[in-house]
């Protein structure tokens, strides 16, 4: 007898939320031993079949000096192979921050947001398949010189479009920040850049959820998810957000000494969410309606840094950092947990790269 889609979906609903349940007491594995100052913007390249993140800002010095010796600079594009657990230096930036890498629709290649002094741009790299190395930048985009800040976090909505915010560290209350939306230029040519949200502090994870019709979008100086009617078909916000999830009560970070950061974002197809807190090196799990449901312990120093995660199929990997601390780990290692079922992998963004090679 045939069983019901409808009861074959319940079904599997059920089975993905009695999955979830024990989500926080599940095992932390460690998969990389390569230490990052801070690993961030990690996500799975399906082309390459590699987990792409970024050491930014990296801490260029070789012993175990303290934080304070440390010349925070510069940028370290990482690739993790699954299959043999070998981490590959994609690219290093001695001066530039790397603010955000996602893969691209045709293959071979990321499109990455990048600060260098006060010039913000976002270019094409080829990643060799067989080596993984990183080679052939090319500048799609400058911001515009008004454009205050770096850049920091992006993902790309379900067409391929690239949203990216940028801030002004150290200058959140003056909320001149922005998440940036990469399309191409009405004559055909190149691409523009526009707008997607304005006014604020400090942008951070953004996940579409509901078949796209949603996008969830975390602010760190406020500590805020909020919720926005998407667009698809226009690719865009629709109206003003509104508070999903909120760490602490109070309305900026700074009033709580005690409070869990909320940085960047991964998400469940039933519509609940991750959102990492990089100083308390944790993964706090929240529900569809934005109730925390618990946190997972990362095995690292509460002091260190974890500010990733990213789904491949139903392993969940999480980047940390050292920030400063001890070289040796475990604060800077690459972790996994398996069978997490459910989880969203991040869509490939629809950029190509210039048909003329540019000297940058």
């Amino acid at each position: 007898m045939a069983v019901p889609r409808a009861l074959v979906l319940c079904s599997f609903v059920l089975a993905q939320c009695a999955a979830l349940d024990d989500l926080c007491s599940r095992h932390v594995e460690v998969v990389s031993k390569t230490v990052a100052n801070q690993g961030k913007f990690a996500v799975w390249d399906a082309s390459l079949k590699v987990l792409l993140y970024v050491d930014a800002p990296a801490c260029s010095t070789s012993s175990s000096v303290a934080t304070a010796s440390c010349d925070w600079s510069g940028s370290i594009v990482y690739a993790f192979n699954p299959v043999d657990h070998s981490t590959h230096e994609v690219m290093s930036f001695k001066t530039a921050t790397v603010g955000s890498i996602m893969p691209r629709r045709d293959g071979g290649g990321a499109v990455m947001a990048i600060t260098d002094s006060d010039t913000s741009t976002i270019r094409t790299m080829d990643i060799d398949p067989i080596t993984l190395k990183g080679s052939n930048l090319q500048v799609i985009v400058t911001l515009p010189s008004s454009a205050v800040g770096k850049f920091n976090n992006g993902n790309c909505d379900a067409e391929g479009r690239y949203w990216v915010g940028t801030f002004n560290y150290g200058h959140e209350e003056l909320w001149q920040g922005k998440v940036w939306v990469l399309r191409p230029a009405a004559d055909g040519h190149g691409y523009g850049v526009s707008v997607g949200i304005d006014h604020i502090g400090h942008p951070n994870g953004l996940f579409w959820r509901n078949n796209g019709t949603e996008l969830l979008f975390s602010r760190m100086y406020l500590n805020v998810v909020e919720k926005y009617d998407y667009s698809m078909a226009e690719g865009k916000v629709v109206g003003k957000g509104s508070i999903l999830a909120r760490e602490p009560a109070s309305e900026k970070a700074s009033d709580d000494s005690n409070a869990k950061l909320f940085d960047s974002m991964c998400g469940f197809k039933d519509g609940s969410f991750l959102v990492t807190g990089p100083h308390l090196g944790v993964l706090r799990y929240f529900g569809a309606d934005g109730q925390h449901k618990c946190d997972i312990k990362m095995p690292i120093a509460p002091a260190t840094f974890v500010a990733s995660c990213a789904f491949v199929g139903d392993d969940l990997y999480i980047p940390t950092g050292r920030n400063g601390g001890s070289p040796d780990g475990p604060g800077g290692w690459l972790y996994r947990i398996r069978g997490v079922a459910g989880g969203v992998e991040a869509n490939s963004c629809d950029v190509k790269a210039p048909a003329v090679s540019l000297v940058v």
